[in-house]
């Protein structure tokens, strides 16, 4: 079973991992500060955790049951959050590349986050595998930012849908408990794959960033 402390000690090694890497860009910056965040509330509430490992009376489940919808929320925030930086750099990315299929998307009116990562599976720039799960976690974005969690009949791969305990068309979209995380560290892993195959590109995109939190950790 996944406890509370399970949960902490992951999203401190991740955010540990995260701020080691060599290249400081927006994803990578944005990506660190939010799961340091989330590991600070976390640790603070460190001491509920220990609840999970002893048996409960029916008041302190319900608490406890209120205490993981809340560790719930602001795991689901953290996750939202790294994919809007990572849809920013994205963006920006496609300001400056050559690519003649990412120049359309350039004159599109709205950027969809979903249509970039369909243009690097056609451009073979990632393994098909990675660019199938990360379009299925761009819908979970959807599904939760528009559709008020409610999943629609939107096809998800194996190892996303795999996260949730209800994942039906109509339904609320019901997780697992460290789903967020398993999401967020997904992204982190396939972006790391984009980054080292696109380095110089997404570096200049990127030279004007100064993180103020950088000397800090």
């Amino acid at each position: 079973m996944m406890t509370g402390w399970n949960l902490l000690d992951k999203y401190i090694t991740l955010t540990q991992e995260s701020w080691k890497q060599p290249d400081r860009t927006i994803f990578l910056i944005n990506f660190g500060n939010h799961h340091l965040l989330v590991t600070k509330i976390l640790d603070f509430h460190f001491p509920e955790f220990q609840k999970f490992s002893k048996p409960l009376n029916p008041s302190e489940q319900m608490d406890l049951k209120e205490f993981g919808e809340s560790i719930m929320s602001i795991t689901r925030w953290c996750f939202l959050e790294i994919l809007t930086a990572l849809e920013y750099e994205m963006k920006k990315y496609i300001e400056i590349s050559t690519n003649d299929d990412f120049k359309k998307l350039k004159k599109q009116r709205n950027f969809y986050l979903s249509e970039f990562v369909k243009q690097i599976k056609k451009s073979n720039l990632l393994k098909d595998d990675d660019c199938d799960i990360l379009l299925s976690i761009v819908n979970i974005r959807h599904i939760l930012v528009h559709n008020g969690a409610v999943m629609d009949d939107r096809i998800l791969h194996e190892t996303v849908k795999n996260l949730f305990t209800q994942c039906k068309n109509g339904y609320l979209l019901l997780s697992k408990y460290d789903a967020y995380y398993t999401l967020s560290d997904m992204v982190y892993r396939i972006y790391l794959k984009w980054l080292t195959k696109n380095r110089d590109s997404i570096l200049k995109i990127n030279h004007t960033i100064d993180d103020p939190h950088d000397k800090i950790h």
